[in-house]
């Protein structure tokens, strides 16, 4: 007996020895890490600088030495014989960011004399405060302060986030939350919009001041596709760190290895990025289970959220689940933007992704609820079907919105982009030389691309834009 289970062992052992080889190498075949994806920056701001740069201007002045670094070290060493037109970091290029009239990846405050609210913003991980941009530019013309944050790692180079830290970007959010409460009257009341990762850093703040930590309490949140959770996978990503530190193994580093073209967001995704946000959601579903006691969480701010049904990158039934049924009845909204129900669309999905929210009908909710969706399977005309908190009644809204005929679900990168976005939207039909990510249409054949070819066909903006801006500004005036 004891024989075969040394033989036993020394199989397993070796089944999973040839399984690591060959996934090594399969890592290890992807295209060549270029600058961008290894050269460090220092100046950003960290956890362990906090005592050095404590207000917003000490780390905007760090910013401005992040971005001098990010110009000599990588933008002005790119080969001037390897210039093309949508390579980030070919200077000039479409998609080099300072050719905009704004270099939006840089921290930025809209200001006002006597403001109705402030907001701090927080983007996405791998993007910049681009993201939030047009809500950014209504709210401010609403007479609203708005401060959207960088966040460290974010608005340079891919690089940045392959040694970034979950405590970075808390401590960063605190930072803009203290400097943002001291520039305004102690009367305005104080909202965080974030969106996927900003929502999250949003959550694990509200809670920590919740849960006694001496930080100014927001009047209210909104979030824009939450990451309430995300894979248990993401911790095995570990693994690929440490072996990533080995010479000759550093793209085990790296999820994925893609080109830049994106003047705003990485493509490219760093192992690292997934472990801190795999911490950060862990340590807001530990926050959660401490507050909620059985009947919700007392004394939450106001919260507005929205989801699409069709978003791939976070669980959209965690919304509901880890977060909105945890809070006592507050008149918090949640609003999940359904696919496109018209019937020749449903002949080509493979599954109903909605289908997952089927058990919130069945019981009163502790919060408002709204399901974007189409009037029948036989139109594109949309209504909002609501339900008030605590109640099982349906009102069915029309609403003046319709899907395009192209389009056939929101994914998780669209919704806080409207339709004429002058990267991410549609280009202008009239002007021959308009060119956007929103609308890009490869044609050729398939795995010759570096990119996925989903990744270039991925909705980039939002046609319900308008829906949602609207309920956006209303909640943050409602005081």
């Amino acid at each position: 007996m004891k024989k075969l289970f040394v033989i036993l062992f020394y199989m397993l052992s070796g089944f999973c020895i040839v399984t690591l080889c060959l996934l090594i190498f399969r890592e290890t075949k992807r295209p060549d890490l270029e600058l961008w994806h290894t050269e460090m920056l220092d100046a950003d701001f960290s956890a362990g600088r906090k005592e050095r740069i404590k207000n917003l201007d000490e780390y905007r002045l760090s910013e401005k030495e992040l971005f001098s670094q990010l110009s000599s070290r990588i933008t002005s060493k790119y080969p001037k014989q390897e210039h093309t037109y949508l390579n980030r970091y070919s200077s000039g290029s479409w998609s080099d960011p300072q050719t905009f009239s704004k270099n939006w990846n840089t921290t930025f405050e809209l200001t006002t004399q006597q403001p109705r609210a402030a907001v701090l913003m927080l983007h996405g991980l791998s993007d910049s405060p681009y993201s939030l941009r047009a809500l950014a530019l209504k709210l401010h013309r609403e007479q609203v302060y708005v401060l959207g944050l960088r966040l460290p790692g974010h608005g340079t180079a891919p690089g940045g986030l392959v040694h970034v830290e979950m405590e970075d970007f808390t401590a960063s959010v605190r930072l803009a939350m203290q400097s943002l409460k001291k520039e305004i009257n102690k009367d305005v009341p104080l909202y965080i919009i974030g969106y996927s990762n900003g929502a999250a850093l949003a959550l694990e703040y509200t809670l920590s001041a919740l849960e006694g930590e001496n930080v100014p309490v927001p009047s209210g949140l909104v979030l824009i596709s939450p990451a309430i959770s995300v894979s248990p996978l993401a911790v095995l990503a570990k693994w690929k760190q440490l072996l990533s530190r080995i010479p000759g193994l550093e793209q085990l580093a790296w999820l994925s290895v893609e080109p830049e073209y994106d003047p705003y967001k990485y493509n490219s995704f760093a192992v690292n990025a997934g472990v801190q946000i795999y911490r950060l959601t862990r340590k807001i579903a530990n926050q959660i289970s401490r507050l909620d006691t059985g009947e919700g969480i007392e004394n939450f701010p106001k919260t507005l959220a929205f989801i699409s049904a069709a978003d791939s990158t976070i669980p959209p039934k965690s919304l509901a689940d880890d977060l909105m049924l945890h809070l006592a009845p507050n008149n918090h909204k949640m609003v999940l933007f359904d696919i496109n129900r018209e019937a020749d669309t449903g002949f080509f999905l493979t599954n109903d992704p909605s289908a997952q929210f089927a058990h919130l009908e069945t019981r009163p909710l502790p919060f408002n609820f709204s399901l974007i969706t189409n009037v029948s399977p036989q139109t594109r005309a949309l209504v909002s079907r609501n339900r008030a908190q605590m109640s099982m009644t349906t009102q069915t809204v029309p609403i003046p919105y319709h899907w395009p005929r192209d389009i056939y679900a929101l994914s998780h990168v669209s919704l806080p982009f409207p339709s004429d976005d002058p990267v991410y939207g549609i280009p202008d039909e009239n002007d021959s030389n308009s060119f956007t990510l929103g609308k890009l249409e490869p044609r050729g054949e398939k795995n010759l691309l570096k990119t996925p070819i989903e990744n270039l066909m991925r909705l980039r903006y939002n046609p319900f834009y308008d829906h949602l801006e609207e309920q956006t500004v209303n909640w943050v005036l409602a005081n």
